[in-house]
């Protein structure tokens, strides 16, 4: 027998495995949609960014998916897993906002809604304090824009226009996305007899922007391949990004 075919795994194999925050999107959205940089994201965005995720600490170690982490460097917040609080940094007077209150802003996690590949998307309750507003409790959610665009209050125009452009240029895009629970909800969360279900954090949202993430193709993936098919063997890629992602990955090398 002998090989003909080689399929190799895009992150972390064709391409680097160090996710960097390229930047965010938000409204007004269409294909010539403006990336800014992450520290430039709205102060709704940066909550859900700050506050929606899976990270832990074991052993005073920081473990989680390397696309939290690289969100949270980005925006510049801090994650306290004792207290399940995440906040804003505020030791670096370089550290410009375009929103005020960094000083007055935390997020608090009650519940967490673990991400799902079958629901491409994960949430989570939390207590939000922002700015000199009373203290709230929102459902923060993250997810494929695909999967977040249905669960939408109102969507906004040009959305999918948006995220296929930012695609397209290689980029790993999620949705991100936020509700103000009613006192109702409120008051349900963490009940044992009526409590306020994943169905319910994750309908009726507000739309909040995208956060695109890059991953650099490796120096020495092209002449791999190159030499691969040279030498008459097929050569495909197995992803669980989005196909115009994979698209423009497999075109660069």
């Amino acid at each position: 027998g002998k090989v003909d075919c080689c399929l190799f795994d895009k992150t972390g194999t064709i391409t680097s495995d160090r996710l960097v925050a390229e930047g965010v999107a938000m409204e007004p959205l269409g294909r010539d949609v403006a990336v800014k940089q992450p520290i430039d994201a709205s102060q709704n965005a940066s909550i859900v960014i700050g506050g929606c995720h899976a990270l832990l600490e074991i052993d005073g170690k920081m473990f989680g998916d390397p696309l939290e982490k690289a969100a949270l460097l980005g925006i510049k917040w801090q994650y306290e897993p004792s207290s399940h609080t995440a906040s804003p940094k505020l030791d670096d007077d370089k550290i410009k906002r375009t929103w005020n209150g960094a000083d007055k802003t935390a997020v608090r996690i009650l519940v967490r809604n673990h991400f799902a590949s079958a629901l491409q998307r994960m949430s989570v309750v939390a207590d939000v304090v922002s700015g000199s507003n009373p203290q709230q409790r929102w459902s923060l959610v993250k997810g494929s824009p695909e999967m977040v665009m249905t669960l939408l209050e109102k969507v906004p125009k040009g959305y999918e226009a948006a995220y296929r452009s930012l695609a397209e240029k290689g980029m790993r895009i999620i949705a991100l996305a936020h509700k103000v629970l009613n006192a109702e909800e409120s008051a349900r969360v963490g009940s044992q007899t009526m409590p306020f279900t994943r169905d319910e954090a994750e309908s009726n949202l507000v739309f909040d922007g995208f956060l695109a993430f890059a991953c650099k193709v490796r120096a020495d993936s092209a002449e791999i391949i190159h030499a691969l098919k040279a030498s008459s063997h097929d050569v495909m890629m197995a992803t669980g990004d989005a196909v115009l992602t994979a698209l423009h990955v497999g075109n660069e090398v």
